[in-house]
């Protein structure tokens, strides 16, 4: 396993997460959820103003990454501490906690994805060679949103699938650990 080194890239998407959920066929034409269209127009905006940040053409990645994740979702009622001395019998915590609804994690995933390769941060969104998507309702006074990391992997043999020098070449060809000509080593 490769663990990711540096951050190349974060950001913060406000809102309640939505996923990219399949086009609806209904009467011989596809139908998309409108709200979730403005929301990735909405990201799509946001990600490509943080990633130009004073910088007119910046250019995208292309090289393997990490990407990381976490949604905050808002709290329904019934998850919402009763703070007024009267205790529940099992009181929610006021800290974060797992969000097992939906949207599902794979659609967060690609709408994200998409939103990282249309806003010009990624050059295309199979240079993720690992991902993790983490659902959460927020922390009491929280606010819902979605948090992105984009770490480089440092992994060599996924940057020469794409094109990059052989690991373990030097200049002129010479593999690393190779004596040198005529050598007695």
């Amino acid at each position: 396993m490769v663990a990711a080194t540096n951050l190349l890239f974060a950001a913060t998407i406000g809102g309640e997460p939505r996923g990219k959920a399949s086009v609806r066929v209904g009467h011989g034409r596809g139908h998309r959820d409108p709200v979730t269209a403005a929301y990735m127009g909405k990201s799509i905006r946001m990600l490509a103003k943080l990633w130009s940040k004073g910088q007119r053409e910046r250019e995208a990645i292309r090289e393997p990454v990490e990407l990381a994740i976490v949604t905050y979702r808002s709290r329904p009622d019934e998850l919402i501490p009763n703070l007024s001395g009267r205790a529940r019998v099992a009181q929610p915590p006021l800290e974060s906690f797992g969000c097992p609804v939906t949207p599902d994690w794979d659609n967060i995933g690609k709408m994200i994805g998409d939103c990282l390769v249309k806003a010009g941060v990624l050059a295309d969104d199979n240079l993720i060679t690992k991902g993790s998507v983490e659902k959460r309702y927020v922390e009491m006074d929280g606010e819902p949103g979605v948090v992105i990391e984009i770490r480089a992997t440092g992994d060599v043999w996924a940057a020469f699938a794409l094109g990059a020098d052989r690991p373990g070449v030097l200049d002129g060809g010479a593999e690393v650990g190779d004596d040198e000509e005529g050598s007695d080593v």
